[in-house]
């Protein structure tokens, strides 16, 4: 007899989407910001996908972290609530007007939790009970509004968080959740099959698990029991214990790397194990030996295509006393770029990257399937996109692959790309939705830098050169 047991992750999203909102202005949209400004008349909003945590499982904890980038006074303490939305809403639209700024019909009336802000630094709130509806379907996931409540000390309500537009990747938005996997569930058709095998006594737990690490993409599997113990070696004295060890395969690219990273409880992160390069029709087959005998291990899959792309981190959990572990039939998710992610209306761009040969790789747009392609010999794929019908604003895409059998991966990362206003957004330097003379002044010092990679960041028309074409088109687009 096995008891069932449940495995426990904790993973860290970047934002799906930030800016913030002004009653002052109701109808201005300030979702390319760079922060988040946020103050008696000024709320912010931020929103995560969190669709790589399994159904089912049970949240334990939930923080979400913002950075406060400048503070109106230092002497001051202000009281900021995470107040759950209940209206849809996209960085490049959101306004104080729309979808509008009502209490109780566009946000909750009560916050999640309140926190105290007075200096420059991080700040968290406890959102597990939101995170909890959002995971088991109860309500939708629209993130949080950041609303002002009232001061402790001091009269100066103004803070400005950071935005995953800001320069500084340690000042965007996050949030870190804890769960526990469901005990049982059935796995999706898209999942990889895991068998283990360890001696009758020890009691392997029998579980789906599904996992991810960080913001990456999630891999599910199943565990069974062994009926049998495994051989023992042999040599020297007598017999003994084989070494715990653990192997992955499946599909990925051709010419791409798989690398497997493992951990234990504690450690702090995630330690390359082993590394190989894939056969030419994409599948692979890696094996780790070595595992100590008390410990359970946390073990991840990165896999990098020929130009140095990868999807995320494919994470599985090694439980303890299971001798050999075995996760098979991996299908790996493709990876996709693009041309640009800043684009102009009226345009056609391609999005493209690398799958298993054959496979047919499937676009989703901003969550509606928009096209497909099928990866040819050496598993490269493209598909061309056309902006015309896309509104201005921030966009996000993904895509999958499918085999002849119909059995299909993961998602991908979600990419995020602008479709501006500007005619030549490339012109934008400093990212601030318009071209003055402060993109002028980066222009000039790119302009006259010694290094030509430097230089090559004023490629206006993008032929990978320096020219006075480039001169001519930032001349252009600026607003004098």
């Amino acid at each position: 007899m096995y008891v069932p047991v449940a495995f426990a992750e904790t993973q860290s999203f970047t934002p799906a989407g930030d800016s913030y909102v002004q009653s002052g202005s109701p109808n201005a949209n300030n979702g390319s910001k760079i922060v988040m400004d946020a103050s008696d008349t000024r709320d912010g909003l931020v929103r995560f996908d969190i669709g790589a945590i399994p159904s089912g499982a049970t949240i334990t904890s939930a923080t979400l972290t913002l950075v406060a980038t400048s503070v109106g006074s230092a002497s001051t303490v202000k009281n900021y609530g995470a107040h759950r939305i209940l209206a849809d809403w996209a960085d490049g639209t959101v306004t104080w007007n729309t979808p509008g700024s009502t209490a109780g019909t566009h946000f909750a009336s009560s916050p999640a939790s309140t926190t105290a802000v007075s200096v420059v630094g991080s700040y968290t709130w406890d959102v597990a009970g939101d995170v909890t509806s959002f995971v088991d379907g109860s309500v939708t996931n629209y993130g949080w509004r950041i609303i002002w409540s009232s001061n402790t000390s001091g009269t100066n309500k103004q803070v400005d968080f950071g935005t995953k537009e800001n320069g500084t990747a340690a000042n965007w938005p996050s949030l870190t959740v804890t769960y526990t996997f469901p005990s049982s569930s059935s796995a999706p058709a898209s999942s990889s099959d895991a068998s283990s095998s360890a001696p009758a006594s020890s009691a392997p737990p029998s579980s789906d698990i599904s996992s991810s690490v960080g913001s990456s993409v999630a891999s599910s599997f199943e565990a069974l029991p062994s009926t049998s113990a495994p051989s023992p070696t042999t040599g020297g004295g007598g017999g003994g214990k084989p070494p715990r060890r653990v192997i992955f395969s499946g599909l990925a690219y051709p010419d791409s790397t798989v690398e497997i990273l493992r951990k234990t409880a504690d450690d702090d992160y995630y330690k390359p194990a082993e590394r190989t390069t894939l056969a030419e029709d994409g599948s692979f087959s890696v094996e780790y030996t070595g595992l100590t005998d008390a410990a359970a291990f946390l073990f991840a899959l990165r896999v990098k295509d020929r130009e140095g792309n990868d999807t995320g981190i494919l994470a599985f959990n090694v439980p303890k006393y299971v001798e050999v572990w075995t996760v098979k039939d991996i299908l790996v998710p493709p990876t996709i770029s693009f041309e640009q992610f800043t684009m102009t209306k009226n345009a056609v761009t391609k999005i493209a990257g690398f799958a298993t040969p054959n496979h047919t790789v499937e676009l989703e747009l901003d969550g509606t399937t928009y096209g497909a392609a099928k990866a040819d010999a050496s598993g490269f794929w493209t598909i061309a996109m056309d902006t015309t019908y896309l509104a201005y604003g921030e966009h996000s895409a993904r895509v999958r692959q499918v085999a002849a059998d119909g059995s299909a991966s993961n998602f991908s990362f979600t990419r995020v790309f602008e479709l501006s206003k500007l005619p030549s957004p490339k012109a934008d330097l400093n990212i601030d939705a318009t071209v003055d003379i402060r993109d002028w002044s980066i222009f000039l010092f790119r302009w006259g830098h010694k290094d030509e990679g430097v230089r090559l960041q004023n490629d206006m028309n993008g032929d990978g050169a320096i020219s006075i074409f480039d001169f001519s088109i930032f001349l252009q687009a600026m607003k004098m």
